[in-house]
């Protein structure tokens, strides 16, 4: 989900840049830096800290190697290298989610110079349509073909993740250039639609788990889901779901939750040690959100 949405938002940003003769290269990767990353340093130093009280010497030095790698947004390569998302020694792990925030960084370090390319050499915009749907298509279908070779380099490689992106960064195009009927209102206003998404969605969270082949076939479940609530963001269910006071709030503090939930869950864990029951869940939920925002 957090990746269709990010390539829907950036790429609509870019693309109406680029339309108008507007978008500059520094411009964008320095709104990005400042954007990501004073709340991750703080996140880092702040793990670092607690990771002097709670880790070995032989922790404490993964765990620097850690932050190292999420400052320079080498994290999923690090994590690939050591181990699978899963395995038992991830509960260690207090960087462990910096995986995520590496590979969209990397699909934008990439994306955007792709695209200038586009608009240089084309001067229709199905041209360029075209194009971004080849190299999303053959992101998918090499998740698809190396799946059983290698899970976790599917897993943790942005090549292979860049395919969740770009599904959103291409209905951006088709938003954008209304070259389909998706900005008909009966779409945009579908509270079945958004429905549909959420069923997607929910039945990801509840059915796919560690036992499922991912990403691949299953992930296009979430992926779907996502960009059905992002077509019909119009409707009636969603502006009661999704456009409330309480959605809003969360998801202006999304970056900062994401960032602070996994450290935390950590933490609490070394130092409950016993597995966490409802009780203390639910107050790791609150801390989780009182630090986030």
């Amino acid at each position: 989900m957090f990746f269709v949405v990010s390539g829907y938002l950036i790429t609509r940003n870019i693309f109406l840049a680029l339309d108008a003769k507007t978008f500059s290269l520094l411009s964008f990767y320095s709104a990005r830096i400042r954007r990501l990353f004073p709340a991750l340093l703080v996140t880092i130093a702040v793990t670092l800290f607690a990771g002097l009280f709670l880790f070995s010497p032989d922790g404490l030095i993964r765990l620097s190697g850690s932050a190292i790698a999420g400052v320079f947004s080498i994290a999923n390569i690090r994590f690939w290298k050591n181990s699978g998302y899963f395995d038992v020694d991830s509960i260690s792990k207090p960087l462990l989610h910096l995986w995520s925030l590496s590979v969209e960084e990397q699909f934008y370090l990439f994306w955007p110079i792709i695209m200038i390319g586009c608009f240089s050499f084309f001067t229709r915009r199905r041209n360029i349509f075209s194009v971004l749907l080849g190299l999303v298509t053959a992101s998918f279908l090499a998740t698809f073909f190396y799946l059983d070779a290698s899970v976790n380099t599917v897993f943790y490689w942005m090549p292979f993740r860049a395919y969740e992106f770009g599904i959103g960064g291409l209905f951006a195009l088709i938003e954008i250039q209304r070259r389909t009927e998706i900005r008909n209102k009966s779409l945009s206003h579908s509270s079945f639609l958004t429905c549909l998404g959420l069923v997607a969605v929910f039945s990801s969270i509840v059915f796919l788990d560690k036992t499922t082949p991912f990403p691949g076939v299953y992930s296009l479940i979430p992926c779907i889901g996502t960009l059905l609530l992002i077509v019909s963001r119009e409707s009636s269910v969603a502006s009661i779901c999704m456009a409330n006071t309480l959605m809003n709030k969360i998801g202006k503090t999304s970056y900062s939750l994401y960032l602070v939930h996994w450290p935390l869950w950590v933490f609490a864990s070394f130092w409950y040690v016993s597995p966490l029951g409802f009780l203390q869940k639910g107050l790791l939920l609150i801390l989780i959100f009182v630090f986030g925002l």
